[in-house]
């Protein structure tokens, strides 16, 4: 596994330092691991896990839509870990709080906090909703719900210059009315040749 993710973060030209690719390996083999007993991704995404889960969730890398002003971020809808767990293995100087409200995930993910020490990271078990009086600097959110339903609770949950980013399908960003179009998106694609978006909405600009 180790060598794959090495193999595949260099042909995607993500900056990753050895820390953390080695701890994303590990990550990767645990979920597959517990794949057997809890239902964390599908059995057809268990072979492509690497690039489909792992390398999607770490392209914010190459968005730059992560500043050195990030300091706090939470991910909704967390699931195994992706993007919200990524994302705090690569940047272990930011904190992440991974809001997963299915019990047998949030257990799996305060199991992987623990045994690979992400001490950055900590876990929510609960519905997100707008009645919260928590704030952070960047919402994240990959495959939680529709977007409809996201893009107000993420607005609730930001502060006053915080940014809202969503993994998106291309035809996913076409569905978006015109008001709530994003302020930027970053456009990539994987190596099956499915195309992927990031896009990024500012708080004073919603």
């Amino acid at each position: 596994m180790l060598k794959q993710i090495e193999k595949t973060i260099k042909e995607y030209s993500l900056d990753i330092n050895d820390d953390s690719i080695n701890l994303l390996s590990e990550f990767a083999k645990e979920i597959l691991d517990k794949n057997q007993k809890i239902n964390l991704i599908s059995k057809s995404d268990e072979k492509n896990i690497i690039e489909r889960h792992i390398i999607d969730s770490a392209m914010v890398l190459k968005s730059g839509f992560i500043s050195e002003k990030i300091n706090n971020i939470i991910d909704i809808g967390s699931g195994a870990g992706f993007p919200g767990a990524v994302i705090g293995i690569i940047y272990p100087e930011i904190k992440i709080t991974l809001c997963e409200q299915r019990e047998k995930k949030a257990m799996f993910l305060i199991w992987i906090k623990q045994k690979l020490k992400l001490d950055n990271i900590e876990i929510l078990n609960k519905r997100m909703d707008r009645k919260n009086e928590l704030k952070y600097d960047m919402v994240t959110q990959r495959a939680a719900a529709q977007f409809e339903e996201i893009y107000p609770i993420a607005y609730s949950l930001l502060n006053e210059n915080g940014a809202f980013v969503s993994w998106m399908s291309e035809k996913d960003i076409t569905k978006i009315k015109d008001d709530k179009k994003p302020d930027f998106i970053y456009n990539y694609y994987l190596k099956d040749g499915i195309k992927r978006s990031l896009g990024l909405w500012r708080k004073k600009d919603f």
